[in-house]
């Protein structure tokens, strides 16, 4: 047992000294730490940079899991929210200058109403930010702390042009081969599985989902309970009636704005409903 002991001993000594000659002698590559030789001390350091995300919001308080805040880039005619990116609110270093319209407002974040906009029809109105902070000249010299950033407000009129309806290619968990999944805005006479009698294609909110469970039922058409609707995502929950045979279910649908990747789930009403159904694509068209 002593002879284990000290050969345990040895052996961490050992160890030891080899770290500490690795220490001395090897080379350390690494900008992030202040002991190698390329240590920059700047690496996590940014200049005074102006940026900003715009999100819908409600005045429903959606559950914490789908959250107020949704950066997006179109939006219904209504209460849109604007608060800068990478400062905190309460930090005081910093001075923010929104410039909307006619209107100058010094605050970290603000929400404006453009539901007037639906009789004017002003489109892509421009929203600037101007941030203001002492710069950090050992790491930026050229940095005189003041950096600008204009953008442009751009309004949907229909769920038509929201970016969640249209044809995607998709692939679901655990299938091999991918299948065409297509969502309307489509309010119908009726449900069935095709040939349903279209009443109005654009003028409400009736997110249609056909091929949802295409490898399953071929080519159905489903419709959405939504809680949640934005330009490029939407949630969607089990109402107080219980599942039917017509809708999905608890679950969520997004699509990328920049990529046009999406993603979601859903259960369908079969009574009983389903297990959840993922997949992932891209919006084709």
């Amino acid at each position: 047992m002593k002879e284990l002991k000290f050969l345990i001993l040895l052996l961490g000594f050992t160890g030891l000294l080899t770290m500490q000659a690795c220490k001395e002698e090897c080379p350390c590559d690494d900008p992030t730490d202040p002991v190698c030789e390329n240590y920059n001390p700047c690496w996590d350091k940014k200049p005074v940079s102006a940026d900003f995300e715009m999100s819908a919001k409600w005045a429903t308080d959606f559950p914490e899991y789908i959250g107020q805040w949704h950066p997006d880039t179109k939006y219904s005619r209504g209460r849109i929210g604007f608060k800068p990116v990478n400062y905190e609110e309460g930090d005081t270093s910093v001075k923010y200058t929104w410039l909307l319209g006619s209107e100058v407002i010094h605050e970290y974040s603000f929400e404006r109403n453009f539901v007037d906009t639906r009789q004017t029809g002003e489109n892509n109105i421009p929203i600037t930010l101007i941030v203001e902070k002492k710069p950090n000249l050992d790491c930026f010299p050229l940095d005189d702390g003041r950096d600008t950033l204009v953008k442009y407000i751009q309004f949907v009129d229909s769920l038509c042009d929201y970016l969640i309806i249209g044809d995607f290619k998709v692939l679901y968990e655990g299938d091999q081969d991918s299948v065409i999944m297509k969502t309307r805005n489509w309010e119908l006479l009726y449900y069935t599985s095709t040939g349903a009698p279209i009443m109005d294609a654009c003028g409400g909110d009736w997110i249609n989902s056909i091929n949802l469970d295409d490898k399953r039922m071929g080519d159905t058409v489903w419709y959405t309970s939504p809680i949640a609707t934005f330009y490029s995502k939407m949630w969607f929950i089990q109402d107080d009636v219980g599942p039917s045979w017509g809708k999905n279910y608890n679950g969520f649908f997004e699509v990328n704005p920049v990529t046009w990747e999406c993603n979601g789930e859903f259960q369908i009403g079969r009574r009983p409903l389903t297990e959840m159904q993922r997949f992932k694509g891209r919006k084709i068209r």
